[in-house]
This record gives C-alpha cells, structure tokens and sequence, in this order.
C-alpha cells in the first residue's frame, strides 16, 4: 500500500467516526493541549483533507485565510466587530435548517414534549391541535410558537433544542426539585423554545430567554403566548399558563452584561448556538463570565462543520465537558447518528 491509500484509508476511518463522534478527540476532561500540540492537530487535518482532492484543499486553504485575515480586521476594531457578529448572527447561511414541513403555512406551531417516557417531541401546525389528541397514559408539556425569519435565522425551530428539551421533559420531577431556587439562563434563545418548556415545566424559580436585539420581539410574543395557552395537567394549572416566571432579556455574546441580566445564574442552558466561526470567541467569553464552578451547564450540538471543532477547541481551556450519561441509551443513539450531542459542560476552577 502506497503513502496516498493509506492516508486516504486513514482519512476515511477518521470520517466514519467522526460521524459517530464529532468531539471524541476533545472529550478527555483531564487532559491538556498545548498550543504546539493544538497546531499540529490542526495540520494533520489539513494534511488528510489535502488528499481528497486538490480543489478542495485549495478552497478550504482560501476559505481559512479569510478567515484569519477577517479575524484579524475585526480583533482590531472592538466595535465593528460587534457589528460584524450581530450582522452574521441573523444573517440566512448554509447552516440554518430549513422551516419544518409540519408548520409550513401555519401562522403559529406548536411543540410537543413528552413527560416520563423517551419519546422525541412532536412539532405541528396550531390548526392541526384538535387531531394531536393523546392517550391518558401519556403527559405531555406543549409549547406554542410563532415562527419568524424576517428577524434573523435565530427565529425557528432548532433541532438541538428538541433534544435537550426531550431530556429535560423526560424527568420533570428531578428538575423542579434540583433547580427549585437556582435562576435557568438560555443563551441564544432564538424563539424562546427551550427556556418556555422550563417555565412551562415548573424547572426553576426563574427563567431568562436571551438573544440579540432583533430576537426580543418575537421571543416576547412567544413568551406572551404561552402565559395566555390553557396549561396541560403538567404545567400544575397555573393562573398564566407557566408555573415559573419567565422573562425577555437582551444579551450580546461578548458585549458587556445588562444590568437586567443576572451575573452569575445557577444554570446555564444552550442549544444549537455553535455555527458561525465569528461567534465562537465571544460566545466562550460570555459563558466564561456567567458562570462559576459550580454552574449548571448543558450544553447541546449539532454538527455541521469541520470548523465546529475549532469552537471546542476554544471552551475547552475554560471548561470541562462530557457528554450527558443518563439520557435514554435508544433515544441517545438516534440524535447521535444524526449528528447531535448533548454535553454537561463544567467551568474549570
């Protein structure tokens, strides 16, 4: 076997499990990368991917370099960096995923979260609410959603949302006692989906949905919505519809915290919120100074690109992470496959 078919062999095995396992290489909480050490791997990678083809080595090559150079111009000038990533932030790209069939042309959708059993949730159109009917057996916690893009990519539904909330909504009991008086932080709210289960769901004594400025208005009318919807059995009949308080706050990764914004919040929660290289330093920043050792950290992911990697690289000379062990095995194996992880991430001290 010549050097080219074993490096192609190699870089195929590597693809394959890579697949499975998007974050295996970083996943060792104990164990430290050097810079020399974080360079070299980055380079083994580069080497691999030359040998797939010539162009898209040369491509990935020109696509690196702009980057770098756009680091550079942006580190340079601590405003138009900002600009820069709350532009991006909302811009449509390659990695948003596309509106589901199941709400297309319904004004409003809903999101249905199953209590004590493994089953992923269910999103349908509000038209469609008289035929999701569901067993007695079953509990189920829904959240109503308005859908709206003109405002930013942020505002849809998200898949890495759906799993972490499944998880949450599998044990509703386990939370409400375990966050009882810790204040639930979600950054990167988007439309607000994950933060509105944990109010829905009685998690916490008080949850912030946070995002940029041109998410406010939609997660404010979501927020609005699900005080006004008729609360299930689950959500403990409550006056408003949520058992925990919820509230709408501005936040900028990398920016300064508002004052309205709590600074050190028991809990930490994020989904889907790796997928713009331009976000991955001020939103490790920010994660920096919300938390402490003892924070609550989940953590969930979708892989899109190779490039996600370089994210980890960046939380990891802050945090530990792991992934998550007391998920459901079948329902862990599927959002696996499919490319997401959901992680327990730890400040360190």
């Amino acid at each position: 076997m010549d050097e080219r078919e074993r490096i192609r062999r190699e870089l195929e095995e590597e693809e394959r499990l890579d697949a499975i396992d998007p974050l295996r290489h970083l996943l060792h909480a104990g164990v430290e990368l050097s810079d020399e050490e974080e360079q070299a791997e980055h380079q083994g990678e580069d080497v691999l991917a030359e040998v797939k083809t010539n162009h898209a080595a040369l491509t990935d090559a020109t696509q690196r370099r702009k980057r770098r150079n756009s680091s550079k111009d942006v580190g340079a000038n601590q405003q138009q960096q900002q600009q820069q990533l709350r532009y991006k932030l909302n811009d449509g790209n390659d990695v948003v995923p596309a509106q589901r069939a199941a709400v297309e042309g319904d004004l409003r959708a809903v999101v249905r979260y199953y209590a004590r059993q493994p089953l992923p949730p269910i999103t349908f159109g509000l038209s469609a609410l008289p035929f999701h009917q569901e067993a007695a057996s079953h509990t189920f916690f829904d959240v109503h959603l308005h859908q709206d893009v003109s405002g930013g990519c942020g505002g849809r539904i998200w898949p890495a949302a759906e799993v972490l909330g499944a998880y949450l909504a599998r044990r509703p009991e386990f939370w409400r006692e375990r966050w009882a008086d810790k204040q639930v932080l979600e950054l990167g709210s988007g439309t607000g989906l994950l933060g509105l289960l944990c109010a829905r769901a009685g998690m916490g004594q008080r949850v912030i949905i946070t995002d940029q400025d041109a998410m406010l208005d939609l997660m404010q009318r979501n927020l609005t919505l699900n005080e006004e919807a008729t609360p299930g059995d689950e959500a403990g009949g409550a006056p408003n519809g949520l058992p925990t308080p919820c509230v709408v706050r501005e936040l900028n990764w990398g920016e300064p915290l508002p004052i309205d914004v709590p600074p050190k919040p028991e809990v930490l929660l994020l989904a889907d919120c790796v997928y713009l290289e331009v976000a991955f330093q001020p939103l490790v920043d920010t994660m920096v100074e919300l938390s402490t050792p003892e924070t609550e950290i989940l953590f969930c992911y979708q892989k899109r690109r190779k490039a996600d990697k370089r994210f980890f690289t960046l939380l990891k000379k802050h945090f530990h992470f792991d992934h998550v062990d007391d998920d459901d095995a079948g329902r862990r194996e599927v959002y696996n496959r499919e490319g997401t992880q959901l992680l327990r991430v730890v400040k360190k001290k």
